[in-house]
């Protein structure tokens, strides 16, 4: 797979100078969900980093849902349990990855989420 291409935008802070990247290596491509990359960086003032890692994720979107209070009990935060290959079980907030379906929507996102993780 290509790589996106290098940035040209300038600083969307006024008062600090954009690092340029002049180039990239692919470490491990796993492509779309991990991008390792080593980036040689430009620093505005003229140093050189020849080894800059970089990693690149797909955006993801977290949900914060809380249940209603009632007069018995406090409101709660949902969270749910899975189980991971590397940690095994661990609890976890509502989340994933914005696809193609939500249309880049994150609260389209996010309630897909809800709906697919606590029913």
């Amino acid at each position: 797979s290509t790589p996106p291409p290098l940035p040209t935008s300038s600083s969307p802070v006024p008062d600090l100078p954009l690092w340029l990247t002049t180039s990239r290596t692919p470490l491990l491509d796993k492509s779309p969900r991990l991008l390792v990359e080593s980036h040689s960086v430009l620093l505005p003032s003229g140093a050189t980093i020849p080894d800059w890692t970089f990693v690149q994720l797909p955006t993801y979107v977290i949900v914060v849902a809380e249940t209603a209070a009632t007069p018995s009990s406090p409101p709660l935060l949902l969270a749910f349990h899975q189980t991971k290959y590397s940690c095994g079980r661990t609890l976890a907030p509502v989340g994933g990855v914005l696809d193609g379906a939500d249309g880049g929507d994150a609260e389209a996102a996010g309630r897909r989420e809800l709906r697919e993780e606590t029913g």
